[in-house]
């Protein structure tokens, strides 16, 4: 009879040595698990500018959108670095009370003007040096898409004639 307790008693710490290790083992895999992103989803149409009409975007049209994409997708990354960037420098306060920070180039603001077909001169406010070679470089249709990389400033700095 002893034997067959003692049995039972290792048997009932088998199983709950058994129910520990698998709810450390279910603890542990969900601790560990990859974070998995949701992907986005939806579907890409075109609105037809003759009927109004939604239609499958054409192989032009998609890469163009594949191209906004990756510029939108850029032009956050860069500002993601920028603030990143401001977030490290420091400022020194003088004896004063004035207030200097070094900053590096990517904080200058250009100025670029460019010639339209028209013979008239645009003017655009760009920070980087990147952006303002883009804009120098760039053919009269290709500077049109990058109306998105123009900064919006105040009044203070506004380029139009009085």
């Amino acid at each position: 009879m002893s034997t067959e307790k003692s049995l039972m008693k290792v048997l009932q710490t088998s199983q709950w040595h058994k129910r520990l290790f698998l709810a450390t083992a279910v603890v542990s895999a969900i601790a560990v698990a990859p974070v998995v992103h949701a992907q986005e989803s939806g579907m890409r149409v075109a609105k037809d500018p003759v009927t109004g009409k939604l239609r499958a975007p054409t192989a032009e049209e998609d890469e163009a959108l594949n191209n906004q994409i990756k510029a939108d997708e850029a032009s956050k990354a860069g500002r993601q670095s920028t603030q990143a960037r401001a977030k490290r420098a420091v400022a020194v306060v003088r004896a004063d009370g004035s207030r200097t920070m070094v900053l590096d180039e990517s904080f200058m603001t250009y100025s670029v003007a460019t010639r339209k077909a028209d013979g008239s001169i645009e003017m655009e406010c760009v920070t980087g040096s990147e952006a303002a070679d883009k804009l120098v470089n760039a053919t009269p249709a290709a500077t049109a898409s990058t109306a998105s990389t123009k900064v919006n400033h105040s009044q203070e700095h506004n380029h139009e004639e009085k």
